[in-house]
């Protein structure tokens, strides 16, 4: 996999250049792409979901759903693109882990547990305590 950080590496997603060009070779590869979502301006999963229509035959993973700042509408995003998942990891917002549970297809939803930031634990006791998942 590819991983995409604009907040780390202080870029604007939909305006940077350079990307299309890595997502060519990505193409060729057929490599995953993660990209981080949340938190702020440099990571609105609109700005990824520009490069998810462009290049329709690249699987792009949406990290942490949104996280806090853009959850419901990374959801959306999701939702619509046929080639976007997203990853559980660092999102506890119950109401929009409940959006995404009842909205995406199962085949579009990635357990994650932001290790070692957040213990495996902790993340899974969400999903049990909030009955997330249908047993």
């Amino acid at each position: 996999m590819i991983e995409f950080n604009s907040i780390e590496h202080g870029y604007y997603p939909d305006s940077c250049p350079n990307i299309d060009q890595i997502l060519d070779i990505v193409e060729e590869t057929q490599t995953p792409v993660k990209v981080f979502t949340g938190i702020g301006s440099m990571s609105m999963p609109e700005q990824w979901a520009v490069h998810a229509k462009k290049d329709p035959n690249i699987t792009f993973i949406f990290l942490h759903i949104g996280c806090f700042d853009y959850g419901y509408s990374c959801v959306d995003v999701a939702n619509e693109n046929d080639n976007i998942l997203v990853d559980t990891s660092n999102q506890y917002e119950v109401q929009v882990l409940r959006k995404a549970f009842s909205v995406l297809p199962k085949g579009k939803l990635l357990f994650g547990s932001y290790y070692p930031t957040t213990l495996t634990k902790c993340s899974i006791d969400l999903f049990d305590t909030e009955k997330l998942l249908k047993k």
